[in-house]
Order: C-alpha cells, then structure tokens, then sequence
C-alpha cells in the first residue's frame, strides 16, 4: 500500500510538472508570435511610409519652398483620402493620422487631427518630403509624374546642395497609429483563445484522471477493506457454529444441545441477514425497485425494533428513550426494509455509543415533514469522515471503535433504501454530543 501510495504521488507530481511545463512553453509562445507579429507590423509600416510620401508629393506636386507660403498648402481632406487608401489597400484598417510638418520653431504643421502632435512630430515612421527627387527626361517630360521618376535622396545629400533649404526647414511626413499595438494583439487573439481553450482542456482532462486516480485508489482500498471485513463478519459466526456443531456430535445433554442449536440458529440468520442485505443493495443499484409498501404504524414499527435490539443493548447495560411524539404515526413504507433502516440507525448506536449507550429515539413533525431521529452520546463521527459516512463499504479504519464492527454497508443501505422511499436520510453535523441521524419523510 505504501508502493502504491508513493507510486500515486509520483504521477500526480509529474503530471503537475509536465502541465506546468506545458503552460510555461505555451505561454512563451505566444509571447513570441505577439512580439514578432509587432515587429512585422513595424516593418511593414516602415516599409510604407517612404510610398506614402512619394504619392503624397506625386499628387499634390509639394515644393518645400511654395508650401511655405500663404495659401498654397496642399489640400488635407484629399491628402487624407490618398494615405487612407494606401494603408487599407496595405492591410491596415484602423484609422491612421499624418502630419506634414518643419522642426523649426513657428513654421509648417499641417494634420489631418487635432490632437496626437507630439507623437506625429516623434513618430518612428517619417519620411523627409524635401528629399524626394523626381527625374525628368526629354521622352516623358509631358507625362505625368510616377513613383518610377522619384528617388529619395539621404538627408546628408540634400544639406550639401546648393541653394536648398537648410535641414530645418526641410518637410517632413510622419504617420501614427494610434492602436498599433493593440492591432498586433488582435492579430494573434484567435491563436490566444484557442491556446486557452486548449490547454483549458488539458486541464480539465488533468483534474479527471487525477479524480479517477485517486478514485480507483480510493475503490482498491475500499475492496481491500470489505474483503478483510466480510471475511471477520463470516468467519465468526461460521466459528460459532462450527464450535457448536462440534459439541453437538459428542453431547447427550439434552439443555445443551438446545443451546447450541439456539446458537447454530442465531447464527445462521445472522449470516442470512447479511448476505439478504447485500441481495438487497444489488437489486436496488440495478433498478428494481423490490419495495412491497403497505400502510403501516411507524411508532409501533419503532417498537418491534427495539424489542429486537433489546438483548443487545441489555449486554451493554444501555438505555433508550422513546419518544414518539407524532400525532398520525401512519406511513406507506416497506415493512422489512424500512424496518432494517430503523434497525441499523439503533444498532449503530448501540454500537458506537459508548460504554453505556444512552440512545433516544424521537419521532416529531417539522416543517411540513414527519422526522424519525436516532440520537446517541458517544464520541461521534469525527468530521473528516462525516461526508463519507453514507458511501458503500465506507468505515473510519483508523479509529479502533469502529474496527471488528461490519463491513461498511450498513449506512449505504439506510441511504438507498431511504431513498428508494422517496425520502431523505442525513446526519445532524451541528449536533455535539454524539451523533444524531435523521430520517425525513414527506
């Protein structure tokens, strides 16, 4: 069990890294695309904007010296219309700003917005319009300027040309996109959410293998702990009669053999009774109801089994209390199993009550329901296995008090036949000094 134990925790521990491991490769992966998708978008607008520029001096035909000059600035509403064409045609959709502007002080600044100045005149995507050259030869000197007949000539050139414009004067182009960035996480959002969605996933996929690990752990335990507990549950009464049988085969005394055939037959219907239970429970998971129900007195049911369990708890020295408290006592319930129901809740308490078992069992109508509550003073069910208490072959093992004392069916077959009656069983977890089991009926 240890073996297993250490063999569980070491899946579950590299399962967890390798989950991890996964998430963190993921992750750097798509910081990766976004951070090269950036980049490409940086490209592609610093590819783009010197064929801006040129198509912007093409069509408005800018001289650096006339735009210069009151009332022949070029027209922004179809400058506006051009870079807008040029930048969807390139794949860019979100609204982008220019400027057409000089770095000396009180001198050209043209844009087509209002606002974002300081980042047009500091944008990384600019383009000097005073250095774009066009050449003109004698075969197309009446044709209309193309990007062909333009060059764009490095600013250090155009400082040493005679009679030119000093560098501060020279016009600039500049483009801005305001939603740059979060155009570049658009772009890898459909790889994001699918990445989420996939390794949502694994997670979820994860969590159920570690469940059914530690369920079949959990399962394998439980066998172990029924098997161990059906074979000391048999095997003491099989000695029993054993030991009397044997005794019987060299006894003429005629006391002696009624007692030991009393014992035999003890015995025997209390194997009877365990195997009819486990009978029961595989009928009932397989969907066959098998409940004969029949109008029947609840207290006086109460009554037969006590006087039944009554030998038992005289053995303990115990006392019970009954308080039968309802005013119609009537049910539709199956004698046997409804009985049995009653029968284990008691003997339970007997059980687990103590020393001396001090047991009341009460029977009440609240809030519309008729309630049967079984209720001892013993040490109770400690809370961490209060949640499992109802499941099949379920025993708090490494408790003493429960050791040697069924094998863990006796609470599942209460819940199931409980349940098959249309009602509900549960235990009292706010209840201190002792345990106190519950029994709704509608």
């Amino acid at each position: 069990m240890l073996l297993q134990s250490l063999s569980h925790r070491r899946i579950v521990l590299l399962a967890s890294l390798a989950l991890l491991g996964m998430m963190i490769v993921q992750a750097n992966w798509i910081w990766t695309s976004y951070e090269l998708k950036r980049e490409d978008v940086h490209n592609e607008l610093m590819e783009l904007t010197p064929k801006v520029a040129v198509q912007v001096k093409i069509a408005e035909e800018i001289i650096p010296k006339v735009m210069v000059r009151e009332g022949e600035l070029p027209n922004i509403s179809r400058m506006e219309q051009l870079v807008d064409s040029m930048m969807q045609a390139a794949g860019f959709l979100d609204p982008v700003y220019f400027a057409l502007y000089q770095k000396s002080s009180d001198s050209l600044y043209l844009s087509n917005t209002t606002a974002f100045e300081p980042e047009l005149r500091s944008s990384p995507y600019t383009t000097c319009m005073s250095c774009i050259i066009t050449y003109r030869f004698l075969s197309d000197s009446t044709e209309a300027v193309t990007p062909e007949m333009t060059s764009i000539r490095p600013v250090s050139e155009m400082k040493r040309l005679p009679g030119y414009l000093p560098s501060e004067e020279f016009v600039w182009l500049s483009l801005h996109m305001p939603n740059q960035q979060l155009l570049s996480q658009r772009a890898i959002l459909g790889l994001f959410l699918l990445s989420m969605l996939m390794m949502g996933i694994l997670i979820y996929l994860f969590a159920h293998i570690l469940n059914a690990l530690s369920l079949q752990k959990k399962l394998g335990q439980m066998k172990d702990d029924f098997v161990n507990n059906l074979t000391h549950e048999f095997k003491t009464p099989l000695g029993a009669i054993r030991l009397a049988s044997s005794v019987l085969r060299h006894s003429d005394n005629p006391k002696k053999r009624a007692t030991y055939l009393d014992l035999i037959a003890n015995e025997s219907k209390r194997l009877e009774e365990q195997v009819d239970r486990m009978l029961q429970l595989s009928t009932l998971d397989a969907g066959r109801d098998g409940l004969e129900k029949e109008t029947l007195n609840l207290h006086e049911l109460i009554k037969e089994v006590v006087d039944r369990l009554r030998p038992l708890l005289v053995q303990k020295k115990g006392e019970i209390d009954l308080q039968l408290n309802l005013e119609n006592a009537e049910i539709e319930a199956d004698r046997d199993h409804f009985g049995n129901c009653i029968y284990n809740l008691i003997d339970n308490a007997i059980k687990y009550g103590g020393v001396t078992p001090k047991i009341a069992v009460i029977t009440s109508r609240k809030g519309g329901t008729s309630q049967v509550i079984v209720r001892d003073q013993g040490p109770g069910i400690p809370p961490a296995h209060q949640e499992a208490i109802f499941d099949r072959f379920y025993r708090a093992q490494e408790d003493d008090r429960y050791k040697g004392k069924g094998f863990g069916i006796g609470l599942s077959y209460v819940k199931t036949i409980v349940d098959a009656h249309g009602a509900r069983v549960r235990l009292n977890r706010h209840y201190k000094a002792g345990c106190e089991f519950i029994i709704e009926l509608s």
